[in-house]
Protein backbone atom coordinates (compact mmCIF):
# COMPACT_ATOMS: atom_id res chain seq x y z
CA UNK A 1 0.00 0.00 0.00
CA UNK A 2 1.32 3.28 -0.84
CA UNK A 3 2.01 6.07 2.08
CA UNK A 4 -1.03 8.01 1.26
CA UNK A 5 -4.67 8.32 2.90
CA UNK A 6 -7.11 6.09 0.99
CA UNK A 7 -10.74 7.12 0.55
CA UNK A 8 -13.13 4.40 0.71
CA UNK A 9 -15.09 3.86 -2.91
CA UNK A 10 -18.33 3.35 -1.05
CA UNK A 11 -18.70 6.20 1.83
CA UNK A 12 -15.70 8.33 0.53
CA UNK A 13 -14.00 7.97 4.25
CA UNK A 14 -10.30 8.57 4.15
CA UNK A 15 -8.37 6.03 6.39
CA UNK A 16 -4.67 5.31 6.61
CA UNK A 17 -3.03 3.12 4.32
CA UNK A 18 -2.02 0.44 7.36
CA UNK A 19 -5.89 -0.33 7.15
CA UNK A 20 -7.16 -2.91 5.21
CA UNK A 21 -11.15 -2.30 6.12
CA UNK A 22 -13.07 1.49 5.82
CA UNK A 23 -13.49 2.60 9.40
CA UNK A 24 -16.66 3.44 8.21
CA UNK A 25 -18.69 0.91 6.48
CA UNK A 26 -16.24 -2.14 6.24
CA UNK A 27 -15.42 -2.52 2.69
CA UNK A 28 -12.41 -4.36 2.18
CA UNK A 29 -9.46 -1.58 1.14
CA UNK A 30 -7.33 -4.29 -0.80
CA UNK A 31 -6.54 -4.61 -4.37
CA UNK A 32 -6.44 -8.24 -5.16
CA UNK A 33 -3.01 -8.27 -5.87
CA UNK A 34 -2.18 -7.09 -2.42
CA UNK A 35 -5.16 -9.28 -0.80
CA UNK A 36 -3.16 -12.48 -2.94
CA UNK A 37 0.08 -11.56 -1.49
CA UNK A 38 -1.25 -10.99 1.93
CA UNK A 39 -2.94 -14.51 2.07
CA UNK A 40 0.25 -16.58 0.59
CA UNK A 41 2.20 -14.85 3.86
CA UNK A 42 -0.47 -16.39 6.03
CA UNK A 43 -0.22 -19.54 3.97
CA UNK A 44 3.51 -19.76 4.11
CA UNK A 45 3.29 -18.99 7.53
CA UNK A 46 1.01 -21.95 8.56
CA UNK A 47 2.60 -24.61 6.08
CA UNK A 48 5.86 -23.31 8.52
CA UNK A 49 4.51 -23.73 11.36
CA UNK A 50 3.32 -27.24 10.26
CA UNK A 51 6.65 -28.51 9.03
CA UNK A 52 8.34 -27.19 12.11
CA UNK A 53 5.95 -29.24 14.54
CA UNK A 54 6.54 -32.24 12.74
CA UNK A 55 10.59 -32.16 13.22
CA UNK A 56 10.08 -33.83 16.83
CA UNK A 57 12.70 -36.19 17.38
CA UNK A 58 12.03 -39.74 17.02
CA UNK A 59 12.70 -42.73 19.37
CA UNK A 60 16.09 -44.37 18.98
CA UNK A 61 15.71 -47.49 17.09
CA UNK A 62 19.48 -49.05 18.97
CA UNK A 63 17.61 -50.82 21.79
CA UNK A 64 17.71 -50.29 25.64
CA UNK A 65 20.89 -49.28 25.81
CA UNK A 66 19.61 -45.41 24.89
CA UNK A 67 16.65 -45.43 27.39
CA UNK A 68 16.97 -42.20 28.63
CA UNK A 69 17.07 -40.42 25.03
CA UNK A 70 14.02 -42.55 23.98
CA UNK A 71 12.02 -42.04 26.97
CA UNK A 72 12.67 -37.74 26.77
CA UNK A 73 11.54 -38.11 23.51
CA UNK A 74 8.51 -40.35 24.19
CA UNK A 75 5.28 -38.20 24.12
CA UNK A 76 3.85 -38.14 28.08
CA UNK A 77 0.50 -40.32 27.04
CA UNK A 78 2.60 -42.76 25.00
CA UNK A 79 4.76 -42.93 28.50
CA UNK A 80 2.16 -43.64 30.73
CA UNK A 81 0.73 -46.21 28.15
CA UNK A 82 3.86 -48.20 29.07
CA UNK A 83 4.24 -47.65 32.27
CA UNK A 84 0.62 -48.98 33.27
CA UNK A 85 1.77 -52.55 31.15
CA UNK A 86 4.21 -52.38 33.24
CA UNK A 87 2.66 -52.10 36.11
CA UNK A 88 -0.19 -54.59 35.26
CA UNK A 89 2.68 -57.18 34.05
CA UNK A 90 4.01 -56.90 37.54
CA UNK A 91 0.66 -56.89 39.48
CA UNK A 92 -0.15 -60.11 38.05
CA UNK A 93 2.98 -61.79 38.53
CA UNK A 94 2.71 -60.71 42.55
CA UNK A 95 -1.35 -62.04 42.66
CA UNK A 96 0.41 -65.36 40.93
CA UNK A 97 3.32 -65.33 43.30
CA UNK A 98 0.94 -64.80 46.20
CA UNK A 99 -1.90 -67.27 45.37
CA UNK A 100 0.12 -70.11 43.42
Amino acid sequence: MSNETIECPDCHEVNTPATIRCARCGRSLETDDQRRIRLAKIEQGRRDAERDSANFPRLSRTGPFNLARSVDAMSSQRLRRILLVIAAIGVGLVVRIIVG
